[in-house]
């Protein structure tokens, strides 16, 4: 919506559309890693190391799109400096698909060695051994595995939750069933994306802006 009211109300302004994918915490820029608010995969990842998310339904195969905060920052600089005035549009997809793909199987692993050797601690002193996380490779199955590891023992915990339960039980009862919850709102609502098989093309970055650049300013976009 706001491209196509750009569109309209250019006027004779010339006019850049920048589309990053997925944006993550930062490579470089203000600090490796830096990030502000959790949001897009970094939801995975920190509640895998809190030992939150047991479950992701996906194609290990799907490559997933991401780029570093800074990364999308230069590149829009970039363009803007760069980019050629006058009537010419053009659309510049910010991604890594094309030219870095990881895979969703990649970096499961990725977060199963690094939360192995470096694991979280909660508030608690509690140190969260993680296992590897399960990638169920359709909706229909990781249904199936909701069922089995979380359902049926809640079912079985509500009934003795009703008898004379302990404060202890009880608390086992809501923890699981936080967990179950907010396992199945992860997975529908990133459906789109742990099974997407497309790439974005970056040839406009790559082929046309890259030409007015020097090679320090390349550095900071590639």
């Amino acid at each position: 919506m706001a491209e196509m009211l750009a569109y309209e109300h250019r006027s004779r302004l010339p006019i850049v559309i920048v589309r990053p994918t997925s944006t993550t915490s930062t490579l470089m820029e203000p600090f490796p890693g830096w990030k502000e608010g959790i949001k897009t995969i970094d939801v995975w990842v920190t509640n895998y190391g809190k030992g939150h998310l047991k479950f992701l339904p996906g194609d290990v195969t799907t490559i997933m799109d991401i780029v570093p905060a800074d990364i999308v920052i230069n590149a829009m600089l970039c363009i803007i400096s760069c980019h050629p005035q006058g009537p010419l549009d053009l659309i510049y997809h910010i991604g890594s698909s094309m030219r870095n793909p990881l895979k969703i199987g990649d970096l499961v692993h990725a977060m199963f060695r690094y939360f192995l050797e470096r694991p979280f601690v909660s508030a608690e002193g509690e140190v969260i051994k993680v296992k590897q996380l399960v990638v169920p490779a359709t909706m229909d199955s990781f249904y199936e595995h909701m069922n089995i590891y979380y359902k049926m023992p809640l079912e079985m915990q509500d009934m003795v939750r009703r008898g004379l339960s302990t404060a202890e039980e009880q608390d086992r009862y809501n923890h699981l069933k936080r967990e179950y919850n907010f396992t199945v709102a992860v997975a529908e609502v990133f459906e789109s994306g742990t099974f997407f098989k497309r790439r974005f093309d970056d040839s406009n970055i790559v082929q046309r802006l890259i030409t007015f650049l020097n090679e320090r300013d390349r550095e900071l976009i590639l």
